[in-house]
């Protein structure tokens, strides 16, 4: 009988995929705020700079947690369609 070792791996990536999101869920929630503030007065900024101070000062930490993850996925993506010789 040939059995694949793979097999039953699909069901480890689901669940590792949902406990992903259980935990990043509220952490995300958390810090993405419900309203805006209101605008400096006397200094006109874009939207362009308002969102780069922002991500570079108060949620620098997220934005260094999401880029070590997407790093991980691009890792993992490559490793996974990667040719066995």
């Amino acid at each position: 009988l040939p059995i694949d070792p793979r097999e039953g791996r699909t069901w480890i990536g689901v669940g590792t995929a949902l406990a992903l999101m259980v935990v990043l869920f509220p952490i995300l929630k958390g810090v993405i705020p419900s309203g805006t503030g209101a605008p400096e007065t006397g200094q006109a900024m874009s939207n362009t700079q308002i969102i780069a101070r922002e991500l570079f000062t108060t949620y620098l930490l997220p934005f260094e947690l999401a880029s070590v993850l997407l790093l991980a996925a691009i890792i993992g993506t490559v490793l996974l369609a990667r040719k066995r010789s």
